[in-house]
């Protein structure tokens, strides 16, 4: 099982010990490269694996215990589940034994108790789960979670029984490498493409809006080569901010509706076609559903089809569709849009004011931001203020913003900071030459009280990150 979880990128497993997962515990000591991080509670074990996740690429693992351990981390797990973050839940469970003869142990509840009780607590939020029990087919079993953790981009379960967890499987299992692909529709790919080709070229004014499924299904290079042939204006909603560079001479804005930054909504609704990569329309990611377009001049690029103009392609993967598309497109862009004209920034009712204000307070984080920051943001104030500014290049935003569980980002920060070391560090060593940024932290003082009754002690891991 940790050496199926390497293979796929985790090289850190957060989680919390209890006597139903020591025993497995110990074997990450014994995966080369593999490393696990002890919280101080579940929840928080569950948040760091979020965080992780959306930096490296790779699932966020993490480690709990029968009942009181996996039903602590449930919320966290729904906030993966909500925002299509990848992550691989992994309990310890009573042995087969105890589960078969109903034994009153304990975290268990009644006096002949089902222990499956909890596994059926989690069915809302993940989109598999593996409930192993026969080592004949435990191997094949956690190959099927973890595929479909990337293939849904979301949280999946392994229920491991302690005594299970001490079995052999044969090592040469680990020679075939998960097929985590998508299985595409070629034809439907292929219909899709040309219907989204025909539209670009009957259109006088297309522009795109980019969101978070872009990033969550791995098409962030092929959105950013998409922009490039067409060279045409493109917009983020909230949750897309940063995906691709704010630098980049086409960004117009965070389109957020009708409470936006002036002038961006006006040169949104200036299209004639808008094609949305990877959009969650959730009320909060759309000015409370003010984000208004025409069915008719629209074209949506989701996950696992496409909508043009109201017309539906089933079956297709958002990454392989555009890599298509992009190959469909004529070599030079067939628009010459004129840039935007956004008028200028409002003055600030309270300019003059001698105290901290909001007006001022964001202009001065946006001054203190440097290429290649990490930028975690809490539910509330600090990620609205977030979308308002403008980032420099190679910076990723954070935020739990459809969520929106308060307390998040802190306990985040901390898988968000490891994820971020590791990754810079491939980099350098592969001679990528990727910047080096910072992780900075902007949250409440109520946030941050509600994470420090549960504080994981992140400043100890991290190396204090900016906060």
């Amino acid at each position: 099982m940790w050496e199926r979880l390497h293979q796929v990128g985790v090289d850190t497993v957060f989680g919390v010990p209890g006597d139903f997962n020591l025993q497995f515990l110990d074997s990450i000591y014994h995966t080369a490269g593999l490393k696990f991080i002890t919280n101080q509670n579940e929840l928080n074990a569950a948040y760091a694996a979020d965080g992780y996740a959306r930096v490296k690429g790779a699932p966020g693992c993490f480690v709990t215990t029968h009942g009181v351990g996996e039903l602590s981390a449930i919320n966290g797990v729904a906030g993966a589940m909500s925002e299509h973050v990848k992550l691989i839940h992994i309990v310890g469970q009573t042995t087969r034994a105890m589960q078969n003869n109903h034994m009153m142990i304990h975290h268990s509840i009644g006096r002949k108790p089902d222990h499956q009780t909890y596994n059926k607590c989690s069915e809302p939020v993940r989109y598999a789960a593996a409930e192993l029990w026969d080592v004949k087919t435990a191997p094949a079993e956690i190959d099927r979670v973890i595929r479909e953790c990337f293939i849904k981009s979301g949280p999946v379960y392994i229920f491991l029984p302690l005594d299970l967890s001490g079995e052999q499987v044969d090592a040469s299992l680990l020679s075939s490498p998960i097929d985590i692909s998508p299985k595409v529709d070629v034809e439907a790919q292929s219909a899709a493409v040309t219907a989204i080709t025909s539209a670009l070229s009957s259109a006088k004014h297309p522009s795109l809006l980019i969101d978070a499924l872009v990033h969550r299904f791995d098409a962030v290079s092929e959105t950013q080569a998409l922009i490039s042939k067409l060279d045409v204006p493109f917009f983020s909603a909230n949750m897309g901010k940063s995906i691709i560079d704010e630098t980049s001479s086409q960004y117009i804005g965070v389109w957020n509706g009708a409470i936006g930054t002036p002038g961006v909504r006006e040169a949104a609704e200036s299209a004639d076609l808008m094609l949305t990569l990877g959009y969650l329309p959730a009320d909060t990611n759309s000015g409370g559903f003010s984000r208004q377009m025409d069915a008719n001049k629209t074209i949506e690029i989701n996950p696992h089809d496409v909508i043009v103009k109201g017309q539906m392609y089933s079956n297709i993967a958002i990454k392989p569709l555009l890599a298509a598309l992009i190959e469909a497109l004529p070599s030079k862009p067939q628009h010459s849009i004129p840039a935007a004209v956004l008028p200028p920034p409002r003055v600030p009712l309270d300019k003059d004011a001698t105290h901290i204000t909001q007006s001022w307070l964001w202009p001065q984080i946006e001054a203190f931001l440097q290429p290649g920051d990490v930028v975690v943001g809490e539910t509330g104030t600090s990620v609205f203020g977030l979308s308002d500014i403008a980032f420099p290049e190679s910076v990723q935003f954070i935020a739990q913003i459809y969520y929106g569980s308060i307390g998040y980002a802190t306990a985040a920060t901390l898988g968000i900071e490891v994820a971020r070391k590791e990754r810079e560090g491939k980099s350098l060593s592969s001679g990528a030459g990727r910047r080096k940024g910072r992780t900075v932290l902007i949250t409440g003082d109520g946030a941050d009280s509600f994470f420090l009754n549960m504080s994981d002690g992140v400043a100890n891991v991290c190396q204090a990150p900016w906060h």
